[in-house]
């Protein structure tokens, strides 16, 4: 005999929750919808964001905080050039002052195109790395602290 659910239980059952929720996820570099995506998506699981990007002037940036904010969820837009450990390291802590944690780095930087399945750097490559490295070892000090 198959159980039916009354209109009354499904009210009383509690909402699950997001598997994202109460998490602060680091999106570094990159543009174009992409990203957008990422975050939004990101954002949808019920994480906070912080994007961070070198350019000044990064519409795509600005389009991706304004989406991910439309789901109730905060989101920081950082333009900013990491030249160093120190920069790094205010960088990570500029995001904890702000959205409490940080739970998640992504790399959207340092990406590679693809030639027949090969990957190709890209002519961005050497200038992505290194930043991306730097917040990288920041980011992971700040997200092993935490756990």
């Amino acid at each position: 005999m198959e159980k039916r659910q009354t209109e009354k239980s499904r009210v009383d059952d509690p909402v699950p929750p997001l598997p994202l929720q109460n998490k602060v996820a680091l999106i570094f570099g990159g543009t174009g919808p992409g990203r957008e995506e990422l975050a939004l998506s990101l954002a949808e699981k019920g994480a906070d964001i912080a994007l961070v990007s070198y350019r000044q002037h990064d519409q795509s940036m600005t389009a991706a905080k304004k989406q991910v904010e439309a789901t109730g969820r905060r989101c920081l837009a950082i333009p900013v050039r990491i030249a160093d450990r120190r920069m790094a390291r205010q960088l990570i802590q500029r995001i904890v002052r702000k959205l409490g944690r940080l739970d998640i780095f992504i790399d959207y930087a340092a990406q590679s195109d693809l030639e027949n399945g090969t990957p190709r750097p890209t002519a961005n490559h050497p200038a992505n790395v290194f930043p991306s490295y730097l917040i990288m070892n920041a980011a992971l000090k700040q997200i092993t602290a935490a756990t």
